[in-house]
């Protein structure tokens, strides 16, 4: 494989998309309550964002090296930078630093310290994911994680910096309308991770890490993302039904159903034809659904306020 390609997958553009997303969900929402959104520290929290990903990216590397796991992992970025793991440590914690500030900042602007104080959790989890001496994602908690870190923890964060500074710091109830979509976020951010390990059971077994493919096999593993597809709409389902998601957002997200289950079916055909490798975009799949699915979460949520009423949800 070419360098150039190497280093496109080292620097994962894509999975950006976990940390855009619930920033234009919350935005949405504050768009639903308030009528406007503070667009300036939208974007410091899109820088902060931003910046703490790559730090996630880079020290995922960094301490990944320390193991086995990453042998059959070309595009590693301490395998590309000749073995330098200090090099990586030192890129990851400046990104680190930048991130955390533009975060800081934004959610001071807000005028609640319940933001900042959410996304340092967040963050602690992060590390917690794959830094010592915890290390959870070798004890397969790596979903749950992603899950509530990106979830009801970012996507709540997001709103109410969003929402605090755009209404000049008055208080900032969360309401089910805003834990249904960050639950929803968290879903589809967790899947992401889930399918990343499709390609990669024999590595995992072999440097101990006890992901939910190794865990279950691969075979059992993709009757679980059948069935977690299945119930991920049913969810959206159930909290439409139950008043705590606008129909209009529901109509976007049905559209999104085949983007999901291609996920799925094309999973499965690579392991019928035992094409292991090829699972390897698996994720790029995930990522996919995730990008469209908060794309139209966010602007079904939007349309509740353009084209009908805000008064259900605030």
């Amino acid at each position: 494989m070419m360098t150039n390609e190497l280093l496109a997958r080292a620097m994962k553009v894509p999975m950006y998309s976990v940390g855009a997303i619930p920033i234009a969900c919350a935005s949405a929402l504050v768009y639903l309550r308030c009528g406007r959104v503070d667009w300036g520290v939208a974007r410091a929290l899109a820088l902060g964002a931003a910046c703490v990903i790559a730090w996630l990216n880079l020290s995922n590397d960094a301490w990944d090296s320390s193991t086995t796991v990453d042998e059959r992992k070309p595009e590693s970025v301490v395998r590309l930078m000749k073995g330098n793991v200090l090099a990586v440590h030192a890129m990851a914690w400046t990104a680190l630093a930048i991130g955390a500030s533009a975060l800081y900042f934004a959610c001071a602007a807000s005028g609640n310290a319940r933001a900042w104080k959410l996304l340092l959790g967040a963050t602690a989890l992060g590390h917690a994911y794959q830094g010592p001496p915890f290390r959870l994602s070798y004890k397969g908690l790596g979903e749950p994680i992603a899950f509530v870190a990106f979830g009801p923890m970012a996507t709540v964060a997001f709103y109410i910096a969003l929402c605090g500074a755009t209404t000049g710091g008055a208080p900032v109830a969360i309401t089910p309308v805003v834990l249904s979509v960050a639950v929803l976020v968290g879903c589809t951010t967790a899947f992401i991770l889930f399918t990343s390990h499709f390609h990669q059971e024999e590595g995992d077994r072999a440097a101990g890490k006890m992901s939910p493919v190794v865990r279950l096999g691969l075979p059992q593993a993709l009757l679980l993302a059948d069935n977690l597809v299945g119930a991920h709409y049913a969810c959206v389902a159930t909290l439409a039904a139950a008043g705590w998601l606008p129909y209009t957002a529901v109509f976007g997200l049905v559209v999104t159903y085949p983007i999901a289950r291609h996920i799925v079916d094309y999973a499965q055909q690579k392991l019928d034809a035992n094409d292991i490798d090829a699972l390897f975009f698996t994720k790029y799949l995930a990522v996919r659904w995730h990008i469209v699915h908060g794309v139209a979460l966010a602007l079904g949520v939007v349309a509740q306020r353009a084209f009908l009423s805000p008064d259900l949800f605030i």
